[in-house]
């Protein structure tokens, strides 16, 4: 067994699981180009499979749907494995929310024979399989658990993946990178309904309401009229960049000043 023979295997799994999946799903979805050697374990095979919409946030050798092989028992009681890998010490910011999230849905919706496993440094949904290596039957045995794996847990993923993943500038990777120690220190805590509110993207009814009335119901940027039937609220700092969802940093928009500001600072 070798990297270069079992890629084409990998590869033409993925193209049938694409087509096993809702397009929803599946349409998200990316692959290593080929199998690759682990980077502290040159006997240990893997195989990544990952949202194109990651970015620094999530990265993709980090936050994937991995394909073991590791014969010398390195890292895994089997040759084969097979999960969902998600190293929560690489998530540098808003980490305690998300991995409350990724916890809350691992353990409350892993399919078998998938189990959840989560300790201080990761949260998985993990299969150790007994295939025997026979690659004619790879496709047989492996197919159905990919499908099986993503396609319960992937519709999970996909909100906290677009609510989160933003590309960082240089200066703010190196930031973060340089952060790293604060956010695994001290005791942990629960975090209160609105400390979670502010790294969500959702705005209750009774903020627009509110945000309505504090705006006189006209736009903020032009000062057109806006209802509740119409109304767009704005982070004014962009929550792709780290704006949070409080009062004080929220807007009412008509639908065009909205749409016009993108993820722009607001002026």
């Amino acid at each position: 067994m070798n990297p270069e023979n079992l890629t084409p295997y990998a590869l033409e799994v993925f193209a049938v699981l694409k087509k096993e999946l809702p397009s929803e799903v599946s349409s998200r979805l990316t692959c290593s180009r080929s199998v690759r050697r682990h980077g502290s374990a040159a006997t240990v095979y893997l195989f990544n499979i990952w949202d194109k919409n990651q970015a620094d946030l999530f990265a993709k050798n980090h936050f994937c749907y991995c394909l073991g092989y590791d014969p010398m028992h390195i890292y895994s009681p089997s040759t084969w494995y097979l999960h969902l890998w998600m190293n929560t010490v690489r998530i540098y910011q808003h980490s305690s929310v998300i991995r409350n999230s990724l916890v809350d849905i691992v353990t409350k919706q892993c399919p078998p024979p998938f189990v959840p496993d989560v300790d201080e440094r990761s949260v998985q949904a993990v299969y150790r399989s007994p295939f025997n290596g026979d690659l004619q039957k790879f496709q047989e045995h492996f197919l159905p658990l990919y499908v099986d794996l993503i396609g319960t847990l992937h519709p999970y993923l996909m909100p906290i993946i677009d609510s989160f993943t933003y590309s960082l500038t240089p200066k703010e990777r190196e930031e973060v990178i340089l952060a790293r120690k604060n956010f695994y220190c001290g005791p942990r805590r629960r975090l209160s309904p609105e400390e979670i509110r502010a790294y969500s993207r959702s705005i209750p009814q009774s903020w627009r309401i509110q945000l309505l009335a504090r705006s006189k119901y006209r736009c903020a940027h032009c000062d057109s009229e806006i209802n509740l039937a119409n109304v767009h609220i704005d982070h004014i700092k962009p929550f792709s960049k780290g704006g949070l969802t409080i009062l004080v940093n929220l807007q009412a928009l008509c639908a065009g000043c909205n749409l016009g500001k993108g993820n722009r600072f607001a002026h």
